[in-house]
C-alpha cells in the first residue's frame, strides 16, 4: 500500500513536472508568439501609414489628372466646335466660290460668243470699207475726169448742153455698180 502510494505521489509528482515544464515551453511560446505578433503589429502600422500617405497622394493625382482630364475635355470640345463651324464657313466660301466660277464660265462663255460676233462684224465691216474705198476712187476718178471734161470745155469754149453730153457718157463709163 505504501508502494503504491509512492507510485501515486511518483506519478503526480512526474505529472506536475510535466505540467510545470509543459508551462514553462508554453510560456516561451507565448512570450515569443507575443513578441512576433508585436512586430507584426508595428511593421503592419508602419504599412498602413505608408498606404494611407501613398493613397493620399494618389487621391491628390488622381484629382489633378481629373481636372485636367476635364480642361482637356473641354478644350477638345470646344476645338471640335470652333473646328465644325470653320468646316461649315469654308463650305458655305466653297460653295459660294463654286457658284461665282459657274457665273463667271457662264459669262465667258456669253462673252466669246459676243466675240465671235464682233470679229464677223470686224471682216463684214472690212469687205464693205474696201468695197467703199473701191467706190469712192471710181467716184474720185468720175470727179476728176469731169474736171478735166469741164476745164477742157471752158478752154475750148464749149456750151453747157455740149458738156452735160460729154458728162452723161463719162458717168454711164464709169458708173459704181451696187
Amino acid at each position: 500500500m505504501t508502494f503504491t502510494h509512492l507510485q501515486s505521489i511518483a506519478e503526480n509528482y512526474n505529472i506536475s513536472n510535466n505540467i510545470d515544464s509543459r508551462f514553462q515551453v508554453l510560456s516561451r511560446q507565448f512570450e515569443r508568439i507575443s513578441r512576433e505578433l508585436c512586430a507584426f503589429k508595428e511593421m503592419t502600422e508602419h504599412s498602413l501609414k505608408s498606404l494611407k500617405s501613398w493613397t493620399k497622394s494618389l487621391q491628390k493625382k488622381t484629382k489633378r489628372l481629373d481636372s485636367s482630364l476635364a480642361n482637356m475635355t473641354r478644350a477638345l470640345r470646344e476645338n471640335n466646335h470652333l473646328n465644325l463651324r470653320q468646316i461649315q464657313k469654308q463650305r458655305t466660301v466653297l460653295s459660294d466660290l463654286s457658284h461665282k466660277i459657274q457665273k463667271q464660265q457662264s459669262h465667258i462663255g456669253s462673252l466669246e460668243s459676243l466675240k465671235n460676233q464682233v470679229q464677223h462684224g470686224m471682216q463684214d465691216l472690212q469687205a464693205s470699207l474696201k468695197r467703199h474705198q473701191n467706190q469712192i476712187m471710181k467716184l474720185e476718178s468720175q470727179m476728176q475726169g469731169l474736171s478735166n471734161i469741164i476745164s477742157t470745155s471752158k478752154k475750148e469754149g464749149l456750151d453747157l448742153n455740149s458738156i452735160r453730153r460729154q458728162q452723161g457718157v463719162v458717168l454711164r463709163h464709169v458708173q459704181p455698180k451696187p
